[in-house]
């Protein structure tokens, strides 16, 4: 099972991925946040994947929450 977090601040299209991931079933959704820095203290050994949308709540950006997830998890998977 690839351990997924998805990051995505609307609502809508949050949802959407959700219900796609949760319905593969090759996918474990750990969990769905709207702000990439809260991304970043999510992430751990036990995380495979994280889907990062390019900005998110607050203006964080997921280009640089993906940065800092990739230095200190290397074997973590980042789409953006």
């Amino acid at each position: 099972m690839i351990n997924t977090i998805l990051v995505e601040d609307d609502p809508y299209i949050q949802e959407l991925f959700a219900q796609r991931l949760t319905s593969d079933e090759r996918f474990y959704l750990v969990k769905s946040v709207r702000d990439a820095f809260e991304s970043e203290t999510l992430c751990g050994k036990d995380i495979d994947l994280v889907l990062m949308d390019v900005q998110t709540l607050h203006g964080h950006s997921g280009l640089d929450a993906a940065e800092q997830i990739r230095q200190q998890f290397p074997s973590i998977k980042i789409v953006v």
